[in-house]
């Protein structure tokens, strides 16, 4: 027993099996004689710690009828069930359109989310199609491991208890390490019940995935059937019938050679390897030879060997080493610039929104000139039907110019969906006094652009109108609390010559600091929280330093700052006691 006297997790997987040993469910003998085999496939088995294998009712995974009327039916081919005791084939994901299916005994899915619903968020918000899983785990497992190594993009993962609860996000990854677009993540001591797998973009990323899923065991279980989602944990393998620390994972030098377990041993290609002994010819990451020409030799001085059984001690061309390289998106083969070829080393193609060709045959040629290319960076110019306001023929806001760019005041691009004067509908939030406010873009429109910055996504408006009482020597903005990456500028009224852009120079990578000069009274700094990026939305939050001039009102409301060599005294800034010129404590020293 564990140490507190407590219940392990082996003891409750054969809680029910009495002193008889393995439950009659997971025995690999037919008990009742239907010709199924213990769990999941006898529909008399609720789980694998089932001692009764007598069928009741035979539930509607097993009934042979289409219960829920989507034209399949039972265990397996209907994905709503996970096994053939599965009493619902339902898909249980809400009214999200997607069909859910089961891998309850796959450990590994490949497939793609292009033509998916995108109505769910993993981790974060964005506009990508996703991909929805189901498994059912009939036993306490030590955790769960997911992850999308290999997939061809910019994956996010999550796992779920409900399907449609984007705001369950405890279980959820983006990145698995810098540079490496691919997600992983671990689900620790996770309890019998069904679980949702979302295999999601970011932004709005989609293409062919990969989805890699285990449930771990701990030691001293019996072994799992092959094959399963459920296995023996990493760096165990099956020994005698139970899970057992394998010969590469064990802390003992099997094979005497000097080296213990994975990785540091030559002939253990895994954790869960449980033979430690070494190949008759050193492999290149353990032969004493600085194969690739570095200045390192072997495993782990050599940080291109991932282990000691590693029988190639040169990096990976870009096109396999699971890297988005070019920063597009695209990984590996699923990047163009790979051209299909895994050893190909340069993985840069030049997205079609700039690169001086016509892509889609319409006669216009890139961003911002083809109404197909939201962004620079666009990988498709082919045109949506139907055409944006901005080149659809039409003099949409009837002010006698017809789309960009020959209306530069109301399109920012050839693809810019609205053609208006938006100062006409803009409505920003006042903000004078505040130090600090918060907004989020994901329901904003797209009608200012900054000159600073890659692009121009959704933007949110600020007012900042200086009173005749406070005129400013100096106001800062500070986005470094946001949750994506922003552009701040101002304008001189709405529409007007823009007074300063800031794009990346705050503290935090991906915020915005923009210093902003003196401003009279009843001026009107219009301020832009943007994106940079139409593919880009979120939560941004703002700090304020608002810096008031001399004779400035420095009391209340609002929160101030007298500038530089000011202070607030009786409620006005005034030259501060160590900047006004004079010894005014009589010591002899001034200022």
């Amino acid at each position: 027993p564990p140490a507190d006297g407590g219940a392990d997790a082996a003891d409750a997987a054969l809680a029910d099996a009495g002193d008889g040993g393995i439950a009659a469910c997971a025995n690999r003998m037919d008990d009742d004689g239907d010709g199924l085999i213990d769990f999941p496939l006898d529909p008399g088995c609720a789980d694998d710690a089932d001692t009764d294998v007598v069928a009741h009712a035979n539930p509607a995974c097993s009934d042979g009828d289409d219960n829920d009327g989507d034209g399949r039916t039972d265990f397996p081919d209907d994905p709503g069930c996970a096994d053939t005791a599965d009493p619902n084939e339902d898909s249980a994901c809400g009214a999200t359109e997607h069909d859910v299916q089961d891998i309850s005994n796959l450990t590994m899915v490949q497939g793609t989310t292009v033509g998916r619903p995108a109505v769910l968020n993993g981790c974060r918000t964005n506009n990508a199609p996703e991909a929805v899983f189901r498994f059912t785990l009939r036993e306490n497992v030590e955790r769960i491991v997911a992850s999308t190594d290999g997939s061809a993009f910019d994956t996010l993962l999550g796992i779920r208890k409900v399907c449609d609860d984007d705001a369950d996000d405890r279980w959820c990854n983006d990145d698995e390490a810098d540079g490496i677009r691919t997600s992983y993540l671990e689900v620790p001591l996770a309890t019998r019940g069904d679980y949702f797998v979302i295999v999601d973009g970011f932004l709005e990323e989609q293409g062919p995935f990969t989805l890699s899923l285990r449930a771990e065991l701990p030691d001293g279980l019996p072994c799992p059937p092959e094959g399963g989602i459920v296995q023996c944990r990493l760096g165990s393998a099956c020994v005698d019938g139970l899970c057992a620390p394998a010969a590469c994972a064990n802390r003992q030098d099997d094979d005497v050679d000097g080296r213990l377990d994975y990785p540091n041993d030559p002939g253990c290609e895994s954790p869960s390897d449980d033979d430690e002994t070494d190949p008759e010819v050193p492999p290149q990451c353990a032969n004493g030879f600085d194969d690739d020409g570095d200045g390192d030799i072997d495993y782990p001085d050599d940080e291109h060997c991932r282990s000691a059984a590693d029988d190639d001690e040169f990096p990976p061309p870009q096109c396999s080493d699971r890297r988005d390289n070019d920063q597009d998106g695209l990984i590996d083969l699923g990047d163009p610039g790979c051209q299909g070829d895994p050893n190909r080393d340069d993985e840069f193609n030049v997205p079609a929104c700039r690169n001086a060709v016509d892509d889609d045959g319409d006669g216009a040629i890139d961003y911002p000139t083809d109404p197909g290319c939201a962004v620079p960076d666009d990988q498709d110019e082919t045109d949506p039907d139907p055409l944006p306001a901005c080149s659809n023929g039409e003099d949409d806001d009837g002010d006698g110019l017809v789309d960009w760019p020959e209306d530069v005041e109301s399109c920012l691009f050839a693809a810019d969906p609205t053609e208006d004067d938006p100062c006409e509908r803009a409505e920003p939030e006042l903000i004078a006094g505040l130090a600090t406010t918060r907004g989020n873009t994901n329901d904003a429109v797209n009608d200012f652009e900054g000159t600073c910055g890659p692009g121009s996504g959704a933007e949110d408006l600020l007012l900042w109108r200086v009173a005749e009482d406070r005129p400013l020597a100096g106001l800062v903005l500070d986005t470094r609390d946001s949750d994506f990456d922003t552009v701040v500028y101002a304008r001189a009224g709405c529409g007007g010559p823009e007074l300063g852009c800031d794009d990346d120079s705050g503290d935090v990578f991906g915020s915005a600091r923009l210093e902003l000069g003196p401003a009279g009274p009843g001026s009107d700094l219009w301020i832009h929280v943007d994106a940079g990026n139409p593919r880009v939305s979120g939560i941004w939050r703002m700090r304020i330093t608002a810096r008031l001039a001399d004779g400035a009102n420095c009391g209340p409301p609002g929160t101030w700052t007298c500038a530089d060599g000011l202070a607030c005294r009786d409620g006005t800034c005034v030259t501060a006691a160590c900047a006004n010129g004079e010894d005014d404590d009589g010591d002899g020293l001034i200022d």
